[in-house]
């Protein structure tokens, strides 16, 4: 079942859309029936769906960040037709 596309079995759209599901019916429920119980449901789905979407948003910085670098040293690289030396 993959609907973005992007290949990955666990597909972080996927996952992200679930997660904000499930914190949507939580909240739903609580208006419904204002209980302790209910509140830290929808609390910790609110919670699970924040920091999986601060998880999903650096693993795509980190991703984009790479794929910079990558750019970056393939132009160098043919710009100076590899007569770059490595000092590390």
């Amino acid at each position: 079942m993959q609907r973005c596309g992007c290949g990955e079995e666990d597909c972080d759209a996927d996952r992200l859309w679930a997660d904000f599901e499930t914190c949507a019916t939580s909240v739903a429920r609580l208006y419904r029936e204002p209980t302790w119980k209910v509140v830290q449901v929808a609390a910790a789905a609110t919670t699970q769906l924040y920091k999986n979407g601060i998880e999903i948003h650096r693993k795509a910085f980190d991703k984009g960040f790479e794929a910079g670098r990558r750019a970056a040293v393939k132009e160098l690289v043919n710009a100076y037709g590899g007569s770059l030396t490595s000092t590390d």
